[in-house]
């Protein structure tokens, strides 16, 4: 009884123990949804950046898609120009002298829509390459964007299990609350039957204790009803013996008292 006293009191500190560490599991559990909260909200700060971005980005490509469209307006320009210099030149030469002034303008306005041609060409270079650069930076943007949207994800279903978990321990602590309680009832049970056990145990001793001292007074009466019994035995013998004497002496007495009656006669 001792030792299982002792077991449900180990138990009962056991489940303080556990009790403890739920406590503990629950109060780090809301920490951990505060965190999660936490990010939660900068991931949001960082998603609408990222949408400021893709907007800047997307009015930057619209930019160059009209400097590209303007580009393309100026080479078709240049184009023009450079035909109509190619037909001025032609026409100053038909004209001989008279036309060797207008050729020379016309040799510097083929020379100048020639050098817009290729400033152009530089141009539609630059626009490619920031064309390619903004559709990268897209893609970027898009693929991060998809990565926050994982990341929320990942955070709320974090805050949900952080919740499960929550309300899981926090049933695990109401029911090792029970087990403490049911078992410091146990343990003051089993101080009661103890003590009862410990009463009986004194009791036992002391009724094997008048036992002894009643099996001893029972086999000092049995010897003395044995000799009380032999005794009359013996008694007995002696009256039986007295009888018999009695018997005896009454015969001879009768015998002696008896008169002779008259003798029968002889017949000869």
């Amino acid at each position: 009884m001792n030792n299982l006293s002792a077991t449900i009191e180990e138990i009962a500190s056991s489940s303080e123990e556990v009790t403890s560490t739920a406590s503990t599991a629950v109060a780090k559990g809301e920490t951990g949804k505060e965190y999660a909260a936490e990010a939660t909200d900068e991931i949001d700060a960082i998603e609408t950046r990222v949408d400021q971005a893709t907007a800047q980005v997307e009015e930057l490509r619209e930019n160059v898609d009209e400097i590209g469209e303007i580009v393309d307006m100026i080479t078709e320009i240049a184009e023009q120009t450079n035909m109509l210099a190619l037909n001025a030149s032609i026409e100053a030469a038909r004209a001989g002298e008279a036309g060797e002034g207008f050729g020379v303008v016309a040799d510097e306005i083929k020379s100048l829509a020639g050098e817009a041609a290729q400033a152009t060409a530089e141009i539609e270079a630059r626009i490619d390459e920031v064309q390619h650069s903004t559709e990268l930076t897209v893609e970027d943007i898009d693929a991060m964007q998809g990565r926050v949207e994982r990341g929320t994800e990942t955070i709320e279903d974090a805050i949900t299990t952080f919740d499960e978990i929550a309300d899981a321990v926090k049933q695990v602590e109401s029911g090792i609350s029970e087990i403490s309680t049911s078992t410091d009832d146990q343990a003051a049970t089993v101080e009661e039957v103890v003590s009862m056990v410990d009463e009986v145990s004194a009791v036992s001793e002391q009724t094997a204790t008048e036992a002894s001292e009643v099996s001893a007074a029972t086999e000092e009466q049995t010897s003395a009803v044995t000799e009380i019994t032999n005794e009359i035995q013996s008694l007995s013998q002696i009256a039986s013996e007295l009888n018999d004497e009695v018997s005896d002496f009454d015969v001879a007495t009768e015998a002696r008292d008896t008169p002779a009656g008259p003798e029968t006669p002889r017949s000869d």
